[in-house]
């Protein structure tokens, strides 16, 4: 068995929010709560995203930070062919 099989142990749930700000300029929101209490990080807020981005009918681009992990970047999604 590979790790990658295993989606998750823990019991979690997964929150996202989308402000259009002005435009195709668009704030958005990730993350996971953690609500596995035999969890050291149980109530915290894990895998967090937060980006903007420029959003037309076809693509998407912006820019993003996690911060639980304290990276960021820039994304570029084509939709359907993510």
């Amino acid at each position: 068995m590979f790790k990658f099989d295993q989606i998750s142990d823990k019991f979690t749930l997964d929150i996202a929010f989308d402000q259009q700000l002005f435009g195709p300029l668009i704030l958005k929101n990730s993350a996971t709560l953690n609500l596995d209490s035999d969890s050291k990080d149980y109530g915290d807020f894990i895998n967090s995203r937060i980006s903007l981005n420029w959003k037309k009918r076809s693509y998407e681009f912006g820019i993003f930070y996690q911060a639980h992990n304290e990276a960021g970047g820039i994304a570029f999604t084509l939709f359907g062919f993510q």
